[in-house]
């Protein structure tokens, strides 16, 4: 805001799961289970369609760049006191914010059920493993 009488603007990205080497061998390698089931409700997006929408919104001076619907619903729901260039984006977060309330306590209750099972199948990989005789099974 202070920046703004000197035509200096800020942006913010928010990518989304991007197609790169590195998500791609992260994903495959190191990702644990639990995470490549919570990143798999966003998708996945290239990494020029996340530029392009960058580019875009820096020209059109929009302050945030979500990718998909669930980064414009994280985005809508997040928007507090962030600057609004666009009234009908504006008008979108006032009235659509308890929708995207409620959409993202849905995608939270999701993850939350995903991180339960995961640790009750670890707790029970561990009681398992703790019984005499018993063999991890890789």
């Amino acid at each position: 805001m202070e920046l703004e009488p000197y035509n200096i603007n800020i942006s913010v990205l928010c990518p989304p799961n991007t197609d790169t080497d590195y998500f791609r061998s992260f994903h495959t390698t190191t990702m644990p289970v639990i995470m490549r089931k919570m990143t798999a409700v966003a998708g996945l997006v290239s990494a020029e369609e996340v530029a392009r929408a960058h580019i875009r919104d820096i020209e059109s001076g929009n302050y945030l760049t979500t990718n998909g619907l669930m980064g414009w619903f994280l985005g809508l729901v997040t928007a507090g006191a962030s600057p609004e260039r666009s009234m009908l984006q504006a008008l979108a977060q006032f009235y659509l914010s308890a929708l995207g309330r409620v959409g993202i306590l849905a995608v939270v209750g999701y993850f939350n059920s995903l991180s339960r099972e995961h640790a009750n199948m670890r707790r029970k990989e561990s009681e398992h493993a703790s019984l005499p005789g018993a063999k991890i099974h890789s």
